[in-house]
């Protein structure tokens, strides 16, 4: 049967500010596996050093109660951008 969620638990989380992060699989799935009950933000990033995609929506907010959720919209990668240096076979830089 379903575990109910406790308001306790929520509480306990609000206060310790938890934050987590999660890789996607090669279909774009991701999950928490272990989440108290609550509301959370989620924000979709990706960054190196030279690279930064940009997704749509920038963020969502889902309520985790018991049970599996789902996002009504999936996040979508809109574009990117690229920083760097263009150079010759020299390794110079051009322009």
């Amino acid at each position: 049967s379903p575990v109910q969620c406790s308001d306790a638990m929520r509480e306990e989380a609000e206060k310790e500010g938890a934050q987590c992060s999660a890789l996607t699989n090669e279909k774009g799935v991701f999950s928490f596996p272990s989440c108290p009950c609550g509301t959370y933000q989620l924000v979709p990033k990706y960054h190196s050093k030279d690279t930064v995609f940009h997704v749509s929506p920038a963020s969502a907010t889902v309520k985790v109660q018991h049970g599996s959720h789902v996002l009504p919209t999936p996040f979508q990668v809109t574009g990117f951008s690229i920083g760097g240096r263009v150079v010759n076979t020299k390794g110079e830089g051009i322009g």
